[in-house]
């Protein structure tokens, strides 16, 4: 239902639109002069997700993907229209795909980052950090992973060793 709505705002507001479980990296304004943005989820499934998209008011792309919803019951499997259906849809009208590390360079099934271990986040604007399969997600649950410096800044907490560093007001992972 969330989804449904969110594409309900877009079509009517234009914007941006995200889930919460997302970390903001830096600014999306390069983003902001396509129709419509939408990320990859998996390039070999063919999936686009939609936890965070943009567009402008009016775009021809959240109209088709909100009227993709017509006749489909809300009690149906909801990853088809996440998921699925933009993909086929970004083949016919206007919007601008970019790469999983955008938006989502943690991967659904992604262990490492969880573990501490360092991932390659410097083309990335944000962090989908799929509350899905960690709903104990807290702060001393992301302290264990490489966004902690930035977090002890937020927290007051002692920095511990990480990748994450501050250059000119953003974000570089290393």
């Amino acid at each position: 239902m969330s989804d449904y709505y969110r594409l309900q705002v877009l079509l009517a507001e234009g914007g941006f639109f995200c889930d919460t479980d997302f970390v903001f990296l830096k600014a999306f304004n390069p983003l902001r002069h396509y129709p419509a943005v939408i990320g990859v989820q998996c390039k070999q499934k063919m999936k686009l997700a939609c936890g965070l998209m943009g567009a402008v008011e009016g775009s021809t792309f959240i109209k088709a993907y909100l009227d993709s919803y017509t006749g489909w019951s809300f009690d149906e499997e909801p990853w088809t229209f996440a998921n699925v259906v933009p993909w086929r849809l970004s083949q016919q009208y206007a919007v601008h795909v970019i790469p999983r590390s955008a938006f989502y360079p943690v991967a659904w099934s992604n262990k490492t980052f969880w573990q501490g271990q360092s991932i390659s986040m410097k083309n990335s604007y944000a962090i989908h950090l799929w509350e899905v399969h960690h709903p104990d997600l807290s702060v001393d649950v992301l302290n264990r992973t490489c966004l902690a410096a930035e977090i002890a800044k937020i927290t007051g907490e002692p920095v511990k060793p990480s990748v994450v560093k501050v250059r000119e007001g953003i974000l570089s992972f290393d």
